[in-house]
């Protein structure tokens, strides 16, 4: 038998991979509260993943401030933690994008949704409106919104605050009722 030999070489380069992140779901968090630490992993096969740099966007600035996002961990393991900007309501998407040493990305977004509280206002004057007879005014209060109230005796009397943060009306202790009604800011 004839055979035929022939050499050659065989150059192999390396490609550079894109580096990975997990998904991350869609958030909440209430007006004026952090977020919790919210988890996510990445990963690339030539970049250590502690040479993996994470970086993270707001698209909406009016929600989430750039320095509302704080990143957190190491190596695969990383965390984002949002502050919203104070009094702000609304939906932010948030990017997270990884970057190897060869400069390629990944990137996940998610929405964040910041929803509105209720607040209590310091020392502003509301009326209390008797639910019978709402031009009837049955007293002071501080705060706004609905409001759990007990009362005895005169539904004249200025009303004080118990512990419980209920308000009493009248002087007599002896016969408690309680009931919820709303309140209104006075107008000038």
């Amino acid at each position: 038998g004839l055979f035929f030999e022939k050499s050659f070489v065989i150059t192999v380069t390396d490609v550079n991979e894109a580096p990975t992140i997990s998904a991350i779901s869609d958030q909440s968090t209430a007006e004026d509260t952090a977020t919790s630490a919210i988890a996510f992993t990445v990963g690339d096969v030539e970049t250590a993943v502690g040479s993996l740099t994470v970086t993270a966007t707001s698209s909406n600035l009016g929600v989430v401030a750039t320095n509302g996002i704080t990143l957190g961990g190491s190596g695969a393991n990383r965390t984002v933690t949002l502050m919203p900007v104070a009094n702000a309501i609304g939906t932010s998407p948030i990017t997270v994008t990884v970057t190897d040493a060869g400069g390629l990305t990944a990137t996940r977004s998610f929405a964040l949704t910041v929803t509105a509280t209720v607040e209590l206002l310091v020392n502003p004057q509301f009326v209390l409106l008797d639910p019978v007879n709402p031009l009837k005014p049955l007293g002071w209060d501080s705060t706004e919104g609905w409001v759990v109230f007990s009362g005895s005796g005169g539904n004249d009397a200025p009303p004080s605050v118990h512990p419980a943060g209920l308000l009493a009306f009248g002087s007599s202790s002896s016969v408690v009722v309680s009931q919820t009604v709303p309140v209104f800011p006075m107008t000038s």
